[in-house]
């Protein structure tokens, strides 16, 4: 597994994540087993926000920038190495936290 230093906290992060919102329909016995695959794959990001956890949105309302203080200037767009659409992501979890959501 490779893994990238984050800049902010010097953490090593996984290239390759995990993306969980499908995981609260499945049988408990297979998301543990997934999970516990990825883990051992050496995967240790995981993204939570979508499943609705509450303790993800009080997180996210207390960071001191969220989606919200996007400008979409489109400079994170640029510099992304895996070509994600950062501002429509902002965008989205903008919408998704504004909304009640989580």
């Amino acid at each position: 597994m490779k893994y990238r230093e984050n800049r902010r906290t010097g953490d090593k992060i996984s290239e390759i994540g995990m993306g969980t919102a499908y995981i609260v329909e499945a049988e408990r016995s297979e998301a543990v087993k997934t999970v516990r695959h990825a883990y051992e794959s050496g995967i240790n990001y995981y993204d939570l926000a979508r499943i609705g956890d509450e303790m993800a949105r009080e997180h996210y309302l207390a960071l001191e920038k969220n989606a919200s203080d996007c400008v979409s200037c489109g400079h994170c767009n640029s510099r992304c190495p895996f070509s994600v659409d950062q501002m429509n992501l902002m965008q989205e979890i903008k919408e998704f936290f504004s909304n009640g959501a989580a």
